[in-house]
């Protein structure tokens, strides 16, 4: 699946269509990268487009500001990248850079991962934004032969979203994705509503928390000579593993 294949899925309206290219020095000039991400832009990226603009004069959907947001438009800006386990640095890289909300969709052989960040303003500088959350995708290659995959690309339809203001939009947006990341765990992708998405991914975090402490407890336990500590690392990984077992049948149930 191609960048294109996913836009042409979600269908977002023909008169926000921007499709103009991004020259990268325009993510990194003039910004507070560091030495490293301008390097990472620089080499790590094939190409950036600018896709589609959401604003009330493209999408019939009010703006929504008050003391610690604004949305007034949403960029779809579309990247492809060079190196496949580069996609998290990128997409954090440019979802710092642009200030306005951003469904950004990352592109490696054939293959879609899709980024999205909860922003506020910068009472200190309007021009940029402070990322409260950002949440991205694993690569999704062909959704047809992936059932979850399938199902959430249909539920990012816009017809599928809430019209109440543009917050309200990228929120939704942004809950079908925070929702298929928990489905790595689930047997089943189904939206229901916000608040069992936000229960379902704090699990998650449990989840991706414990698997980090079993990774590092087998590789102590790889490089341990004394045998009795050994034995009390396994005891600890087994007792991890029990946890991860437990919630993913929790989540499931």
């Amino acid at each position: 699946m191609t960048i294109q294949d996913l836009l042409d899925m979600i269908q977002f309206p023909e008169k926000g269509r921007v499709d103009k290219k991004i020259f990268k020095k325009a993510i990194y000039e003039n910004s507070d990268l560091s030495t490293k991400q301008v390097e990472l832009i620089k080499k790590d990226v094939e190409d950036i487009r600018w896709h589609y603009v959401l604003k009330p004069e493209t999408i019939n959907i009010p703006i929504f500001k008050d003391d610690d947001v604004e949305y007034e438009e949403i960029q779809v800006m579309g990247v492809l990248i060079r190196e496949e386990n580069k996609v998290s640095e990128i997409a954090g890289v440019i979802q710092k850079v642009v200030a306005y909300p951003v469904i950004l969709l990352l592109e490696h052989n054939d293959k879609v991962s899709i980024s999205v960040a909860l922003k506020r303003t910068n009472k200190a500088d309007v021009s940029k934004s402070v990322m409260d959350e950002v949440h991205i995708t694993g690569f999704i290659d062909d959704p047809q032969k992936n059932k979850n995959a399938n199902t959430f690309i249909q539920a990012l339809g816009i017809n599928n979203l809430s019209f109440v203001n543009l917050y309200e939009f990228y929120g939704d947006f942004m809950d079908r994705v925070k929702l298929f990341c928990v489905s790595e765990y689930l047997n089943i992708f189904e939206y229901s509503n916000k608040q069992k998405t936000n229960k379902l991914f704090l699990e998650y975090l449990k989840i991706k928390e414990l698997e980090v402490q079993k990774i590092r407890l087998m590789r102590q336990i790889k490089s341990e000579k004394e045998f009795s500590k050994r034995v009390t690392l396994n005891v600890s990984s087994k007792k991890i593993s029990e946890k991860l077992e437990d919630i993913i049948h929790k989540l499931n149930r």
